[in-house]
């Protein structure tokens, strides 16, 4: 969700400062959506982020997990706040229903990951990160093979389509999308927009994933 058209302008801003309410950008997933078989019957679990400064959180940089004082949950409130304010433009109300909610900042990603101040998304994005300048699928000696965040590009589908990159010459193939055909292959490819189709409870205790059925026109 972007508040403005002006994307460039609300990344920049994210590096430098807090709007004044709310939030200009917030990415929102519906965890449990996404894997049914993990979702409590009536509930379901959102998981929401937005961008902010560094500079917000290098004051508690040296401190340690659990031992940064009330100005640091006083912040996490507020930021709370804020990502309800954002969430409520595409959720109406969604805080009357909210029973259970847990903030993470920068620090919490350096702690639990070991980011460089919070990074989200692994090495930068700059030219020299990308492309040909970007880290190989191949490692310096022969058998070694790299995937994972930041190896190919970021995010989830990133770290997961370098791991199918990296199975590929492991099993012999030509190419990754081989590895998606094989006959002993648990992954299936899914339509997002039909989560009715995604897993059965047949493929959740282990048995082989049923054939998709076509959609709906």
């Amino acid at each position: 969700m972007y508040r403005t058209t002006d994307v460039d302008g609300i990344y920049r801003r994210a590096e430098t400062s807090l709007p004044e309410d709310g939030f200009d950008g917030l990415f929102l997933a519906i965890t449990s959506l996404k894997d049914p078989g993990h979702s409590a019957p009536g509930m379901h679990t959102l998981e929401m982020f937005t961008f902010l400064p560094w500079e917000l959180f290098s004051r508690w940089s040296s401190t340690s997990l659990g031992e940064r004082g009330g100005e640091y949950l006083a912040l996490k409130k507020e930021l709370a706040e804020r990502t309800l304010i954002a969430a409520e433009n595409i959720i109406p109300g969604l805080r009357r229903h909210v029973r259970f909610l847990e903030v993470g900042t920068p620090l919490t990603n350096d702690y639990y990951c070991e980011t460089h101040h919070g990074a989200l998304y692994g090495t930068a994005k700059t030219p020299w990160q990308l492309g040909p300048f970007s880290f190989g699928q191949h490692g310096p000696i022969d058998g070694l093979h790299f995937c994972g965040a930041s190896t190919l590009s970021h995010g989830v589908a990133g770290a997961a389509m370098s791991g199918l990159m990296a199975a590929a010459p492991i099993l012999g193939h030509a190419h990754f999308e081989q590895c998606l055909g094989a006959a002993e292959s648990s992954l299936r490819i899914v339509p997002a927009d039909h989560p009715e189709q995604w897993l059965s409870p047949a493929f959740r205790s282990g048995e082989s994933a049923p054939p998709l059925q076509p959609a709906a026109p």
